[in-house]
Parts: structure tokens; C-alpha cells; sequence
């Protein structure tokens, strides 16, 4: 089954407007909802003011495709069922970085307590802050082998719920002024474990609090891989965040693995640490053939001394006017460098967001092999996201026009199997 909105609607004309009663007010109900559908492609809806979802979808529900959808003013956009597919989407409250812009000049520059405090605790019923997408009402167990691609989430508090999924991935999205977290890897439904989870070749702008966020303590069971991604401050509201991860994940994890990311901000903590918790959960992180940027200073994280030395670490390069010197020290073994500023990098064109590496980059045959992760490199890989030469062109990190397609991607239709976790082999990096 095939849903679209009749020829000669131009959904991005706002021509045809679904939209709800707003939250609290009589008939209050997701705007959409699918029951008993499995297969069903939604197709160019503009959905206004859910109070809940934007389109529900049953647990039974499973193989959906939504494209080109808009979502304005939803709680969430979607309840999804297994096997799901969206894309091409945009996911946004119109006017939220212009309060944010007000409320954070108003207060001495600090967009991020007041913003959180704003919308999360001065109103924490209404709670505003789920992101995309989120699993289907009614489920027992969290949805598998979802996918999420090209769509621009935007003036939230959350951008993407991935850790609702198991067996699921999230690429080449952009992301920009996430007032809370871009994307968060854990999930708030009780004995959902966020297994299995892959964020890749996405493009984070301007989230004044953490960008990616593991935030559930012996829930989270993974692993997590988040690899090549350009995360990057961009303007006054995200240089200063106060971490970069949001890493409360001590407990029964599988691993969290950070390959060949960039990380650009003026001043933070890497991750979150405290002396209370139990430093275990350090020893199943990797940090690896990353790029990390601090245009001021990089911050001790919290933690008893000596816990930095717990992760793993190679083939990174940290280039900090300051930094804090058993940090920087934990992330430059097994081969990294260090550099006194982010212009002796030497990438394309940061101003216009085109992190590619030039001639003479030290990044340049910097990183480890990854099996699995680098395997097409020529030679040695290098760090960051980008490898020499590579030419991700103008429709990177998502292609500038939309494609049509009512064709049930391999995904979807079962042609193609979810992600497999992959068989990290603990050797003697070179």
C-alpha cells in the first residue's frame, strides 16, 4: 500500500496542512494513525501541532516507509514498528533558535541551563523533547532493523531517539540546534537495551549540551559505533557545551566506539565521569583515528585520576590552544599528535563545512586499521572523517533534492539484512 498526496500537491508549499488540536486541548490524538499495515509508504504529509506523534504506528505495523514528510510543532514525529525506513523527513519547531537566541542573550550568553531549564523543568509535563521518532505504542520489545537517512532535524530539544531501536542505524542526517541532545543512544522504556546501534557520516551543528548522549546506566547493553561524523560547534550556541558525550553508561555495555569522528568546539569535557561511579565502564570505550578540535581548551572530564587512562586509544590528533594534560595524554597513545591550534589541520574549508583533508595534512596516514570500518583506505587510514582525496561533493552528508521512489528499498522488503555487530579483535594497534 502506497500513500501520497494527490498530483499537484506541493507539500513544501504548504498547500495541505494535517494538523491536530494542540496538546492538552479536547480530541488531542496523533495526527495519523496506522494499524494492522504492515508495507504501508507515506509519502510528501506536512503534519502541524501533534500532541503526541506526528503518525502512529501499530506494533503490527511493521515494513514502513515514510519519505518526505514535514513535522512542526510534534512532541515526536513518529511511533515505529520493526523493519522501518525513514527518510528524506524534517523534523522541527519553527521559532525555537529565535527564543533560544533571545532567552541566551538576555542571560549573559548561557543558552544551554536556560533552555533546558525553560522547556524541561519550568513545564515538564508537556515534556517537548523526543526526537524523529520513537518505538510504536504497546511494545514489549523495542523495534529492529530500523533505519534512518537524509532527513533534517532541526530547532528541537531532541533531534533522534535511536537508543528506542535495536539492530538499527542512523547516517547521513543533519542536525542543527538541538537545544538538549542531537541524538540520543538510550532508551526510556524500561528493559529496552539499545543494542546494536550504528551513527555514522552525519553532520551535527550547534547543540549547546551534548551532541550524543548514552545516558542510561545498566540499561544500555549495545555495542554503540559512531563513526565519521563531523560534529562541530559552529556558532555561539554549541561551542561551549559542557560535554561533548553524555557517557552515564556504566554497567553491562558492549562497547562504544568513536572511529574517525571530528570534534570541534572551543572548550569541554570529552565525555561525563564521576568519582561516584563505578570506572569500569571505561574500559569498553575506544576512541580512535578521531580529530578533536578545542579552539580554547580541552577540560578534564570528572572521575577519580587515572580513570582516562582506562579507554582505549589510537591514531588520534588533538589540536588545543590548552588542554588538560592526563586527558590529552590518554587520547595521544598508540600514535597520536598533538597540535597547538585546528589550522595546522589544514582541512578544505571549515567556514563553508567542507572538512575534507588538503595536502600536507598531518591527518593524512595518521589513523590505525579498523577492520570493518577503514578497510578501503590506500595505505594507512587516515584520521577524521574524510580520507585524502575523498570527494564527498556538495550533497554531503544528504543529497540536495529529494528522490522519489516508491520501490520498497532492499532494507525494507527483507533483500537486505540489518547490521551485524562487529567482530572487534583486540590486537597490537600499528
Amino acid at each position: 500500500m502506497y500513500l501520497k498526496l494527490p498530483g499537484g500537491v506541493d507539500p513544501n508549499g504548504q498547500k495541505v496542512i494535517l494538523s491536530p488540536p494542540f496538546y492538552k486541548e479536547p480530541g488531542t490524538t496523533p495526527v495519523v494513525q496506522v494499524a494492522n499495515s504492515p508495507g504501508l509508504i507515506i509519502d510528501g504529509l506536512r503534519i502541524q501541532a501533534s500532541g503526541t506523534f506526528g503518525i502512529q504506528f501499530d506494533p503490527a505495523s511493521t515494513h514502513a516507509v515514510v519519505r518526505n514528510c514535514i513535522f512542526e510543532y510534534c512532541r515526536a514525529g513518529l511511533g515505529l514498528a520493526s523493519h522501518s525506513l525513514v527518510e528524506w523527513c524534517e523534523h522541527t519547531y519553527p521559532g525555537l533558535r529565535a527564543l533560544a537566541e533571545e532567552v541566551r542573550e538576555r542571560n549573559g550568553g548561557d543558552v544551554d541551563a536556560d533552555m533546558f531549564s525553560l522547556v524541561k523543568r519550568y513545564h515538564p509535563e508537556s515534556w517537548y523533547n523526543f526526537g524523529i521518532a520513537d518505538c510504536a505504542l504497546g511494545m514489549e520489545e523495542p523495534p529492529t532493523n530500523c533505519e534512518f537517512r537524509y532527513n533534517f532535524l532541526h530547532e528541537l530539544l531532541d533531534g533522534e531517539n535511536l537508543g528506542s531501536f535495536n539492530d538499527s542505524e542512523s547516517h547521513h542526517n543533519v542536525y542543527l540546534y538541538c537545544y538538549d541532545n542531537h541524538v540520543e543512544l538510550e532508551a526510556w522504556q524500561e528493559g529496552f537495551p539499545s543494542r546494536n546501534l550504528r551513527l555514522h557520516h552525519n553532520l551535527l551543528l550547534g547543540c549547546p549540551r551534548p551532541p550524543v548522549s548514552h545516558q542510561a546506566s545498566n540499561k544500555i547493553e549495545g555495542p554503540h559505533y559512531v563513526y565519521r561524523n563531523v560534529i562541530y560547534g559552529y556558532d555561539a550556541n554549541g561551542m561551549n557545551p559542557w560535554t561533548l558525550i553524555k557517557s552515564q553508561c556504566y554497567g553491562k555495555g558492549r562497547g562504544f566506539y568513536y572511529y574517525h569522528n571530528l570534534f570541534w568546539v572551543e572548550s569541554a569535557e570529552l565525555f561525563w565521569n564521576d568519582r561516584e561511579w563505578p570506572q569500569e565502564w571505561l574500559k569498553t570505550w575506544e576512541f580512535k583515528n578521531n580529530i578533536f578540535i578545542f579552539d580554547r581548551i580541552l577540560k578534564q572530564p570528572g572521575g577519580p585520576a587515572g580513570s582516562e587512562n582506562f579507554f582505549q586509544a589510537a591514531g588520534n590528533i588533538v589540536a588545543a590552544n590548552r588542554a588538560d594534560k592526563s586527558i590529552l595524554d590518554a587520547l595521544l597513545r598508540n600514535g597520536g599528535r598533538a597540535l597547538a591550534s585546528g589550522d595546522e589541520i589544514r582541512l578544505r574549508d571549515p567556514d563553508s563545512l567542507d572538512f575534507r583533508l588538503t595536502r600536507g595534512s598531518p591527518a593524512i596516514d595518521a589513523g590505525v586499521d579498523l577492520p570493518g570500518f577503514n578497510d578501503e583506505a590506500e595505505g594507512r587510514p587516515d584520521s577524521g572523517p574524510f580520507e585524502f582525496g575523498e570527494e564527498p561533493g556538495p550533497d554531503w552528508p544528504r543529497p540536495r533534492r529529494t528522490v522519489f521512489n516508491a520501490s520498497p528499498p532492499e532494507r525494507i522488503s527483507g533483500r537486505q539484512e540489518p547490521p551485524k555487530i562487529v567482530p572487534l579483535k583486540r590486537r597490537t594497534d600499528r
